[in-house]
């Protein structure tokens, strides 16, 4: 399985805090920090999902969705993550 979103990525702690907090509820950091990285494995096996299965035509209709989290269609209709440019 692929890691869509690296560590350095992720939403922080003290915004997962914020987020959590609207629901009232306390949570430990570590227990925000399962949260996170659990919700974001969700995403992975989804994306996985997705590109084992859709169509290209389906791929294709999500594509707008896609390319603004930073992925694309490939010529053989395959989901692909887009390579960020390394600015110096």
């Amino acid at each position: 399985m692929n890691n869509y979103v690296s560590p350095d990525k992720r939403l922080s702690l003290a915004t997962c805090k914020k987020i959590l907090k609207r629901n009232g509820v306390q949570h430990t950091d570590e227990e925000i920090i399962k949260i996170r990285d659990w919700l974001y494995h969700l995403a992975d096996i989804a994306i996985d999902a997705i590109d084992k299965n859709a169509s290209p035509s389906e791929l294709e209709k999500h594509k707008g969705y896609l390319l603004k989290r930073g992925y694309f269609i490939s010529e053989n209709g395959k989901l692909k993550k887009l390579k960020t440019a390394k600015t110096e």
